[in-house]
């Protein structure tokens, strides 16, 4: 499968979990910039943020290049125990009030 695979399959997986581009950048170790440049294909991760991703999503790197149907099946099947989990199970912050 071309490129932008990754990019396609990991968008749809940040939306299977409810979170924001930019928490999934920050758990990977990305700026939100370079996390948008791979959800929309115009840059090519690099080998080590493709085996973070699959490893917080709790799919293989082969998924993460797959179809996006096969993709999503096995992210599916290990959703609960993917450790991207504890962003989405975790208590919202309440905004900081100025004093």
């Amino acid at each position: 499968m071309h490129e932008h695979a990754i990019g396609t399959n990991l968008r749809h997986l940040v939306g299977m979990h409810d979170l924001l581009q930019r928490e999934v950048a920050a758990y990977i170790g990305l700026s939100p910039q370079g996390m948008w440049n791979i959800l929309n294909g115009r840059s090519e991760p690099r080998s080590r943020t493709v085996r973070d991703c699959a490893h917080a999503f709790g799919v293989s790197i082969d998924d993460l290049f797959a179809d996006t149907g096969t993709c999503l099946r096995s992210a599916a099947a290990n959703y609960e125990s993917a450790p991207i989990r504890q962003l989405a199970d975790a208590p919202a912050l309440a905004p900081v009030r100025e004093a």
